[in-house]
């Protein structure tokens, strides 16, 4: 059959060629699609079809003349800071030059003269974190406390930003000066495990 759609006061008629209404039958014995007359259709669940809704998020970048610690909240491309800043230098904590920016992974940009511009995206859901030993580059996409971080850290494990704010964890909380860590910041977790 050839079916039509219509709105139907929140609810959504999807109609065959013969007349008959598709319709979820919640029953348990009956759980399932099916078309049903016009007669014995309203017995029935509606069908409700639903349109994810994308979110576009924008953040506001200034970079000093120099190296900053920096992380992006939406995906961006070294190109697209290239193009905002002229001429400057991305580099990954493994040394290389990414050809994209992820959010919430933190990034070292050295630009000669700084410098401010807007980046416009989609911000990831969540960004979680899995550190190795030593120091780890990382970043976050919203203000997130340090007991938030979705890790288990270890007596000793330590964060620092390039401010030179810092956190140690002693083996019950984190103390220092950083409690909550900002989006768009870039902070090193030295860990101890």
């Amino acid at each position: 059959y050839v079916n039509t759609l219509a709105y139907n006061g929140g609810d959504i008629d999807i109609v065959g060629s013969g007349g008959a209404y598709l319709r979820f039958n919640a029953a348990s014995n009956q759980e399932r699609f099916r078309y049903y007359k016009s007669s014995t259709y309203t017995n029935q669940k509606a069908i409700q079809l639903y349109k994810k809704t994308v979110t576009t998020t924008t953040q506001a970048v200034s970079l000093s003349a120099g190296w900053n610690w920096w992380a992006p909240i939406v995906a961006t491309t070294p190109s697209a800071l290239q193009t905002a800043l002229g001429d400057l230098t991305i580099e990954a904590q493994d040394g290389t030059t990414p050809e994209s920016l992820v959010p919430g992974q933190m990034y070292k940009v050295h630009t000669p003269e700084g410098g401010s511009f807007t980046l416009s995206g989609t911000m990831p859901s969540s960004v979680s974190y899995a550190f190795g030993n030593g120091p780890n580059w990382f970043g976050t996409t919203a203000a997130t406390n340090l007991d938030d971080l979705g890790i288990t850290p270890a007596s000793g494990d330590k964060i620092v930003s390039q401010d030179g704010g810092f956190a140690i964890y002693n083996g019950n909380a984190w103390t220092g000066t950083l409690t909550t860590l900002q989006p768009g910041k870039g902070y090193l977790y030295i860990s101890t495990h």
